[in-house]
């Protein structure tokens, strides 16, 4: 008898009060619109990628089947969603549209990104060593349904200097993703607990 009562005393005292799963209507639905490139810009898929990378892993919930804080809308559903003209032109991008497609999407928040300028290239310098210079300006768009918040913010990354990795358009285009998506949130998160 008593090791029962030390057994439901120890279980009682482990188990955090209020639950940690969240009902499935918790989940604030998020719409990831395409990134776009203006006509200045090279499409580098590779760049592209990373950048959807980047959104995915900031958005990513461990153990998504216990506590669902994020649900993606799906492409197909925001493609059908947008309007002919494109919510996301890359030269003019309708802001005030975005309110509408969220309604329409019945999405908590609408981000897209915009790569307005890229550019990578590979030098020698008089000594022959292989230089990299990497020039990426992006423009972060977006509509947070609750506050009725515009997102429109602007980031730049260059490198200049030997050639490594870090100064890559992908691993820059990382970098200035995850800069701007903070910026937008204020911090770590659009929703802090």
């Amino acid at each position: 008898m008593k090791k029962v009562l030390i057994l439901l005393l120890a279980f009682a005292l482990l188990t955090p009060l209020g639950s940690p799963v969240c009902a499935a209507g918790d989940a604030r639905r998020i719409a990831l619109l395409p990134v776009a490139a203006t006509a200045k810009a090279r499409e580098l898929p590779a760049v592209k990628a990373r950048i959807t990378a980047t959104i995915a892993a900031w958005f990513h919930t461990p153990l998504p089947s216990f506590v669902k804080k994020y649900e993606i809308i799906p492409a197909a559903e925001i493609t059908a969603a947008l309007p002919p003209n494109g919510a996301l032109d890359p030269r003019r991008p309708d802001l005030a549209g975005l309110g509408q497609l969220a309604a329409k999407l019945d999405a908590d928040l609408i981000l897209g990104f915009i790569i307005t300028d890229l550019g990578e290239y590979q030098l020698r310098n008089l000594e022959g060593d292989l230089k990299l210079r990497t020039d990426l300006e992006m423009r972060l768009i977006g509509f947070k349904a609750d506050s009725g918040k515009i997102i429109d913010i602007k980031g730049r990354e260059d490198y200049f200097d030997d050639w490594a990795a870090d100064g890559e358009a992908e691993n820059l285009a990382a970098v200035l993703t995850e800069r701007l998506l903070v910026k937008a949130a204020g911090g770590r998160e659009f929703w802090p607990r």
